[in-house]
């Protein structure tokens, strides 16, 4: 089993971590992330509980098995790419989304994300948003 970071309440506003940072596995529950960049970092297992991530940039970031319960990610961008995860969250083989998603997303709170249809998410969470929406969930732009 991963060792956690411990980085629980820490005020990391306005971070920037562009590449191929290692956040695996640390525990970011209750951090300030807000404005940070985080662009192609892995945070596969991380804990974001309860975290601010307003204005954050994820694009391109792997949030395989993330638990964002509770997360402010308003204007957060989840953008992911093909290259984000090794064949996790945002990539198949194929290129596809993969149906392993981020843990703990609070449907109502998600489209309050940027780019939110590109995340990846598993379609449990898609069907929910769909039914929302009452209708398809765009994804023309996540091509």
């Amino acid at each position: 089993m991963q060792k956690r970071r411990d980085l629980k309440k820490t005020d990391l506003r306005g971070l920037r971590l562009v590449g191929k940072a290692h956040l695996e596995y640390v525990d970011l529950e209750g951090a300030n992330l807000e404005r940070a960049v985080l662009r192609g970092a892995d945070l596969s297992g991380a804990i974001l509980k309860d975290a601010v991530l307003i204005d954050a940039d994820l694009g391109g970031t792997c949030i395989e098995g993330v638990d964002l319960l509770g997360a402010d990610i308003n204007r957060t961008n989840l953008r992911t790419t093909s290259e984000a995860c090794d064949g996790g969250l945002a990539g198949t083989a194929k290129g596809g989304p993969n149906t392993r998603a981020a843990k703990g997303i609070d449907v109502n709170n998600i489209m309050l994300a940027i780019n939110w249809e590109c995340a990846g998410l598993s379609d449990e969470v898609r069907d929910q948003i769909r039914a929302v929406l009452r209708g398809t969930i765009p994804t023309e732009k996540c091509k």
